[in-house]
């Protein structure tokens, strides 16, 4: 997979050691082996915005049915999430420090944390990947291999090799949905920063 940004980010990450590589699915194969839950958002949110506009289109009086496909699309969403919340409730999960299209970094200490001495990680090895995504009722199933150790050696870095291409949207969509906020509230706050600066007397 070709080098997509990431971002310093934090979600729930599960690592399963693939001891043999050429057990690695092909992109056909991933497909039918990726189980039910990690399914959730599938095409839904695609659908639903395609049939707001096309409603939408009808004039003003689809206006009801228009409000019950949001409602409805809204409601789904909530029972994603807690399903998502539930899923990886009570479980003692690993935590990313970074994360994007490409891959996700975790660092040594978060891995001894859950691994303790046992976590098999040499360059090259492969891991087959849930990540977990409550805030946005996502969940991801994947694969990928472990690069070579950082220079500082504190921070452990893998990269994808068999994502589903909608998986891949949907992280690269929120990656930089996460980065836009960010952008927007550092903006704010100086917008802010500069009006208090002005009402001071001098």
């Amino acid at each position: 997979m070709g080098q997509l940004h990431e971002i310093p980010l934090s979600i729930s990450a599960e690592l399963e050691f693939i001891p043999d590589a050429g057990t690695v699915p092909d992109a056909v194969s991933l497909d039918q082996e990726v189980p039910d839950f990690f399914r959730l958002r599938g095409r839904f949110p695609d659908l639903a915005g395609r049939c707001s506009r096309e409603i939408a289109a009808e004039g003003k009086h689809f206006e009801a049915l228009l409000e019950l496909v949001l409602l409805q699309r809204e409601e789904i969403l909530r029972l994603e999430r807690l399903l998502v919340q539930e899923m990886i409730s009570g479980r003692n999960l690993l935590r990313t420090c970074s994360f994007g299209g490409s891959g996700f970094g975790i660092s040594e200490s978060e891995l001894e944390r859950v691994f303790g001495n046992s976590f098999p990680g040499n360059p090259g090895d492969y891991y087959r990947v849930r990540l977990y995504f409550p805030e946005q009722g996502n969940a991801v199933y994947a694969y990928a291999v472990l690069d070579e150790a950082a220079e500082s050696g504190t921070v452990r870095h893998f990269s994808f090799t068999r994502l589903r291409p909608e998986d891949e949207d949907a992280i690269v969509e929120m990656v930089f949905a996460r980065e836009r906020d960010f952008l927007r509230k550092r903006s704010d706050a100086r917008v802010r920063e500069q009006e208090d600066r002005q009402r001071k007397p001098c």
